[in-house]
């Protein structure tokens, strides 16, 4: 349950109005997912994986994976930066293509993009809505080709680029 508001309506009722949490991400576990919220709440543990952006690369130990509970701090930290990649793919209109996200390695988050056939390398996330800039403009020049998408460097300094994957 996220929130939970109850209102009295006289003369004798009571008004109960309940909002379930969403999930929003996957989480590889096993042999199946953990179904997990925009908070690191697990949810649900199924052996489908949802329509939803698989995390991977967390440090949860496997024996903590429990309905009801959270990720671990530091994979909760992870969480916050992967909410604001989301945040910012959303508004640059390339949210519906992300199908995973890596998070193993804080200076270079990895997104994933199946059906395009690429993979992004953001680096620790700073700057975040130009890296996102920068890999929206490199798919659209890129589309029938499968590779990586690089935007993991100085910025200021070095030019985001695209390498084939052969």
């Amino acid at each position: 349950i996220e929130s939970v508001e109850i209102k009295r309506k006289l003369p004798n009722k009571v008004q109960i109005q309940i909002e379930e949490r969403k999930q929003e991400y996957n989480v590889e576990f096993l042999n199946g997912y953990a179904y997990i919220n925009n908070q690191g709440y697990i949810l649900e543990i199924s052996d489908e994986k949802a329509k939803l952006p698989v995390l991977k690369g967390y440090k949860t130990d496997e024996k903590d994976i429990v309905v009801g509970q959270r990720l671990c701090n530091e994979d909760l930290e992870m969480l916050s930066t992967v909410l604001k990649i989301m945040e910012v793919a959303q508004s640059e209109e390339i949210f519906d293509k992300i199908t995973g996200i890596d998070i193993r390695n804080k200076s270079d988050y990895e997104i994933e993009m199946e059906n395009e056939q690429k993979t992004a390398h953001l680096g620790d996330c700073s700057m975040l809505e130009e890296r996102i800039l920068w890999v929206k403009t490199i798919l659209n020049e890129t589309k029938d080709l499968q590779g990586e998408i690089f935007v993991n460097m100085n910025l200021n300094s070095d030019r985001p680029f695209f390498r084939e994957r052969v």
